[in-house]
C-alpha cells in the first residue's frame, strides 16, 4: 500500500512469503532469526527444482522488500537477504517480425471490421489491460487524446493519432455505444 503497488504485486509478494515459509516448514525460526544461509539454502533448492531465473528473482524481491520494511518499520537489525546472490536474467535476444508480417499487421485493420481497436493500440502504445479498460468518456477527440490508468495506478492522457481517431468516430457511431460504457 506505501508503495503504491498493484494489488497483483501485493499478491504475487505475499504468495512468494508463504513459499518461502512452507519450504522452511518445522525449522522456521521466525522471520525476525532467518539467516543468509536460510536464504542462500531455499535459493538452492528453488535452482535444483528449475525454477525460472525470472520466478526466482521475483521471490528474492519480495523477500528484500520484506526485510527492508522490518529494519525500517520493526527496528529488526539484520537483513538476512544481504549478500545472497541472485542467478543473473537471462539475455535473450528479441523475437521480430519479417517484413511480410510486419506489412500484414500494418494492413490489418484495414482489412476487418473494426479497426478501431488495432488503430488505437498502435496510435498510443497501449498496453492490452489499458485498452480494454477504456470507456466510451476516456477518449476525448477536442483535445486528440485518451485518459488511460498507468503503472501505480497514475492516470495519464496520451495522444492519439488521427487515423486511430476517425476509426474510433466511426466505431463508436456504428456500434451506439452510450458515453459510460466500455469501449471495446
Amino acid at each position: 500500500v506505501e508503495k503504491q503497488a498493484s494489488p497483483h504485486t501485493g499478491e504475487v509478494y505475499a504468495r512468494a512469503l508463504r513459499q518461502f515459509r512452507a519450504w522452511a516448514a518445522d525449522s522456521f525460526p521466525g522471520w525476525e532469526n532467518c539467516t543468509p544461509d536460510q536464504m542462500r539454502d531455499w535459493l538452492f533448492q528453488e535452482l535444483k527444482d528449475e525454477a525460472a531465473t525470472s520466478s526466482i528473482r521475483l521471490r528474492f524481491a519480495a523477500l528484500r522488500s520484506f526485510y527492508r520494511f522490518m529494519m525500517r518499520r520493526h527496528g529488526l537489525e539484520t537483513n538476512p537477504m544481504t549478500g545472497v546472490s541472485l542467478p543473473r536474467r537471462k539475455k535473450t535476444l528479441p523475437v521480430f517480425l519479417t517484413l511480410n508480417q510486419m506489412l500484414e499487421l500494418l494492413e490489418l485493420p484495414y482489412k476487418t471490421a473494426v479497426p478501431a481497436i488495432l488503430e488505437l493500440f498502435y496510435s498510443c502504445g497501449l498496453r492490452l489491460s489499458q485498452l480494454v479498460g477504456l470507456d466510451v468518456g476516456s477518449v476525448d477527440h477536442r483535445f486528440r487524446g485518451v485518459k488511460v490508468m498507468g503503472k501505480g495506478r497514475k492516470e495519464r492522457i496520451l495522444p492519439v493519432g488521427t487515423p486511430a481517431l476517425a476509426a474510433l468516430e466511426t466505431y463508436v457511431s456504428m456500434a451506439c455505444l452510450p458515453k459510460n460504457s466500455p469501449l471495446f
